[in-house]
């Protein structure tokens, strides 16, 4: 082995390690998350389920949602619930998935299983 290469080779581990950090990108919080589901959802729940719904989804609601979701969302699918970004390509049909599932454990945690008929 050459001088040149034995140089080299601490580099190799230190490269690989920049690189792969270069590629991934980081979470946002679970608060900031949880607050743009909320922004989010909130008034589509209303326009759809009217607002005795939406009364019912309070800050206990989306703060289960997003710690249903969190790990199992890329960094690049929180990121884009923080902007706002819904239509974006990075979510997948198991996030969407996940998410209707996280949606109706929640909603039955935060009222205690009761519905806006009871």
């Amino acid at each position: 082995m050459n001088l040149k290469k034995l140089i080299a080779l601490p580099a190799i581990p230190l490269l690989a390690i920049s690189m792969a950090a270069c590629g991934s990108a980081e979470k946002p919080s679970k608060e900031e998350v949880s607050n743009a589901m909320q922004t989010y959802l909130q008034p589509m729940m209303e326009a759809q389920y009217g607002s005795e719904v939406s009364a019912i989804l309070t800050d206990d609601f989306y703060t289960c949602l997003v710690d249903e979701v969190y790990d199992d969302f890329s960094a690049e699918a929180l990121q884009a619930v923080v902007d706002g970004d819904m239509e974006a390509e990075v979510f997948t049909d198991d996030d969407l998935q996940k998410t209707q599932e996280a949606s109706a454990k929640c909603a039955a945690e935060v009222t205690g299983g009761q519905t806006t008929e009871d």
